[in-house]
């Protein structure tokens, strides 16, 4: 059986079959994160339909989302119009191919990267791209679900080769690769946050 490709057909079909495909909430280890950030500039990587925009648009971020779903982003922009104009408006929705696009160096004061996978040498080409993208001071968040592979390697032994995203580092001023955060299976995904 030959791999699923999971390029801009595949997901505006996978929008396009179902009214709502993710649950509208923001995602907990953004909250997490976040709540405790002063607002400035947020970039979205892989938004979907919206909930972390709009959390961050309520609390002050001038957010921009990006995603490769039109039908994502177009469903995205109509809830943040049902959140309210003021809302909507800090709010900038872009069609990008985040494996070639490339953000503005030093701009945002949270890059936040939530459940993107890919094979590992793409991952650490975007990684490091979106690392860029931070300004000084600023955060950088990934959040990602650890494969199936490295669940059953793991065995409750650490295996840093197996993180979709590095460990939790705050104080680092660049990524670190490392252990999940969480044990494989148990509590949260594996998340990192990075200041730079």
């Amino acid at each position: 059986m030959p791999d699923e490709v999971f390029d801009k057909d595949y997901w505006d079909a996978k929008y396009r079959d179902r009214h709502h495909l993710w649950s509208g909430d923001p995602n907990p280890q953004l909250v997490a994160e976040a709540t405790g950030l002063a607002p400035t500039t947020a970039l979205d990587v892989g938004c979907g339909e919206g909930a972390d925009a709009i959390w961050l648009a309520r609390r002050g971020w001038t957010v921009t989302a990006v995603d490769l779903a039109s039908t994502a982003l177009q469903r995205a922009a109509v809830h943040a119009q049902e959140a309210g104009g003021e809302i909507a408006a800090r709010i900038e929705w872009r069609e990008e191919d985040v494996t070639s696009w490339i953000a503005e160096p030093g701009r945002f004061g949270l890059v936040s990267a939530q459940f993107l996978h890919f094979p590992a040498q793409e991952r650490a080409v975007l990684f490091g791209r979106l690392a860029a993208a931070v300004a000084p001071g600023g955060t950088l968040l990934l959040v990602g679900h650890m494969s199936r592979t490295c669940r059953r390697r793991s065995r409750g032994r650490r295996w840093p080769s197996c993180t979709s995203p590095p460990r939790r580092s705050r104080r680092s001023s660049t990524p670190t690769r490392g252990a999940p955060s969480a044990r494989p299976g148990h509590g949260r995904p594996p998340t990192l946050t990075a200041t730079r």
